[in-house]
């Protein structure tokens, strides 16, 4: 369990996240995961089963706006 102001005591996904992960991407569905972390985070096979991966630090104030940008192609 991942406790805000705590350290993690690993890199991968916390709690069911992986699970979770699984389910959407059993779908077929084309899916993008979206990674927003403070530190290194470590995905196992997720990694080779996502089509496509979008890895973002924490943010400021447009992170959000700039990851909607890269997900709509509105980046070059």
């Amino acid at each position: 369990m991942c406790i805000q102001g705590h350290d993690r005591a690993n890199t991968t996904l916390p709690g069911d996240q992986p699970n979770r992960v699984k389910a959407v991407l059993a779908l077929n569905k084309p899916t993008v995961l979206v990674l927003v972390h403070g530190g290194a985070m470590s995905l196992g096979q997720l990694k080779d089963s996502a089509p496509a991966i979008l890895d973002c630090f924490y943010g400021g104030e447009m992170a959000a706006q700039a990851m909607a940008d890269v997900l709509f192609g509105k980046n070059g």
